[in-house]
């Protein structure tokens, strides 16, 4: 369940960000260098997060409810990555060109990412969005100035046996932030 925080108004990020599922995979590709059965790993975790995004519990009104991201698509950089039948309902992009255009066009103003996996794709991911919200080419501005890029680290997966407070480190020293 999330407490929110005090600065980050939730109920409204569950309503009107973009929620970016990262790697939704099927089968994981490169299994080399995991010490478990990734694809069930990665399994059960995706049965968890679809269910998050489906119901997340907020308080509301010194209550406890259940409410619905409204937004929400898989960003896999992979053509021939089969996603989890679980996320086929929503709207998958598979390059950064694509992703950045479909949130310009969109005029969605805070991202959230979640996904597999926290550390690694994720930070690709963030790093791909805040180089555009941020970094623009001589006499051009950002491509997706005035956002904000949260990640939503309980709806993130950690790499097995990977170091959590590492990530949460480089994920503040690059000024985004954590819900």
């Amino acid at each position: 369940m999330h407490v929110p925080l005090a600065t980050t108004n939730y109920e409204d990020l569950i309503n009107n960000a973009l929620w970016i599922v990262v790697d939704p995979w099927a089968k994981q590709p490169n299994l080399d260098d995991a010490e478990i059965n990734l694809d069930l790993y990665n399994k059960v975790f995706l049965g968890h997060l679809k269910e998050e995004l489906m119901k997340t519990h907020v308080y509301k009104d010194d209550k406890i409810v259940q409410l619905k991201c409204k937004n929400i698509i898989n960003f896999m950089q992979s053509e021939e990555g089969e996603i989890d039948p679980r996320f086929k309902e929503f709207l998958h992009i598979n390059n950064q060109e694509d992703l950045i255009q479909y949130i310009a066009d969109n005029g969605k103003k805070h991202l959230v990412i979640c996904g597999l996996h926290y550390g690694k794709c994720i930070t690709t991911t963030a790093t791909i969005l805040l180089d555009a919200i941020k970094i623009h080419n001589e006499d051009q501005d950002p491509l997706l100035p005035g956002r904000r890029l949260f990640i939503k680290r309980d709806m993130c997966c950690l790499w097995p046996n990977d170091e959590i407070s590492m990530h949460d480190r480089v994920y503040k020293q690059m000024d985004l932030e954590l819900i």
